[in-house]
């Protein structure tokens, strides 16, 4: 898992692990709010390296309002570039920031 197509391996796990953790989402919000939309939820990514990026993606084009954190400023950066209108959350304001669900993608986290 995780070696690359070339020496025999599966490649890349992240993307299959951001959907599964997307479709995870929709099933919880289903039970919470009675619909598996996450259309218009504020939704906080903490981490937004190679699992976070993926989650990113599929949250925004859900219709989420998508807030991430990260301690790597480039990290975040290159997340607001490709997702327009994804919103920062300095790291030291993450349990003060409002919102619904909440996805912690960080090593660690």
């Amino acid at each position: 898992t995780g070696v690359p197509e070339y020496m025999g391996g599966s490649g890349d796990p992240s993307p299959f692990t951001a959907y599964g953790v997307f479709v995870g989402m929709k099933a919880c919000a289903n039970k919470v709010w009675g619909s598996d939309s996450l259309a218009g939820k504020r939704v906080l990514v903490q981490g937004v390296g190679h699992v976070g990026q993926y989650l990113v993606g599929h949250l925004v084009e859900a219709g989420a309002r998508v807030m991430i954190s990260d301690i790597a400023e480039e990290k975040l950066k290159q997340t607001q570039q490709k997702f327009s209108g994804v919103e920062v959350v300095p790291g030291d304001q993450i349990f003060d920031t409002e919102m619904d669900v909440y996805a912690p993608c960080a090593l660690g986290a």
